[in-house]
């Protein structure tokens, strides 16, 4: 059923593409059948259908991506290879908030391995996302905040942060009323802030009082990436606490066929 599922994405009708890539996008939720469907190479037909002409085609290919991607090393390095990462950067500056939140959701799934990084700020990625962080949709801001999260563990994407303004944008964030973009946005400060900087230039922007203040009634995890930062900042000290957005939550679509 999967092979057949497969060669449909490849049908010249967008009608049964949709279809066939909403039953993927399902079916990726399973890890037996996210490694069926890579061994029958259904991960290089949705890059390829990132390109389509059709925008419910790339939004829907992305939301499988995101699937087969979360939490799966293996889906990630084939994604990679495959040639995903320029064009998730790309979609990341789509007008369509679903394509931003889609790309952005891959490349915070995809950006735990230092390739996918590596790719993504010679892509220009780092600025996408950093712009991203002043969407009005929610999920956009969470997901592009998550992939800064994963991108700041390396001091390239840290320097570009502070460099582009993303260090200001992302304490702003601090303030929301989302827990995942509160908990994203910290945790992005936490490890840009492994840069000295970057430390200091938190504290010119008042930095660690929003991050004072965001705690509040916060759930545990938050306070503790609010925590370490502040500790970090004040004494160099880096504590143990997550390295990346996926190792606290998953993020996957769910949609009925």
């Amino acid at each position: 059923l999967l092979k057949r599922v497969v060669r449909l994405l490849e049908s010249r009708d967008i009608t049964v593409q949709l279809r066939a890539t909403d039953v993927i996008l399902n079916c990726a939720l399973d890890s037996e059948n996210r490694d069926a469907l890579r061994s029958l190479g259904a991960i290089a037909v949705l890059i390829a259908n990132l390109s389509s002409s059709s925008r419910d085609v790339q939004s829907d290919s992305m939301g499988a991506l995101m699937n087969m991607t979360a939490g799966d090393d293996h889906s990630i390095l084939t994604a990679r290879e495959g040639g995903a990462v320029p064009l998730l950067v790309q979609h990341c500056g789509a007008k369509y908030p679903e394509l931003q939140r889609r790309s952005a959701g891959c490349l915070m799934n995809m950006s735990v391995a230092q390739e996918v990084v590596d790719e993504c700020c010679s892509a220009g990625g780092v600025r996408s996302l950093i712009q991203l962080l002043t969407s009005s949709d929610k999920q956009v801001q969470a997901n592009a905040a998550g992939a800064l999260f994963n991108c700041c563990a390396l001091e390239e994407p840290s320097h570009e942060l502070r460099s582009a303004g993303g260090l200001r944008l992302l304490v702003s964030l601090l303030s929301s009323r989302d827990t995942d973009i509160v908990y994203h946005a910290a945790g992005a400060l936490y490890n840009a802030c492994l840069l000295v900087d970057n430390r200091n230039e938190l504290t010119k922007i008042n930095g660690l009082k929003a991050l004072i203040s965001c705690v509040g009634n916060s759930p545990d995890y938050v306070q503790s990436i609010v925590a370490a930062t502040l500790a970090l900042c004040a004494e160099n000290n880096a504590m143990n606490v997550p390295k990346y957005a996926m190792e606290s939550s998953e993020f996957v679509i769910r949609r009925d066929v």
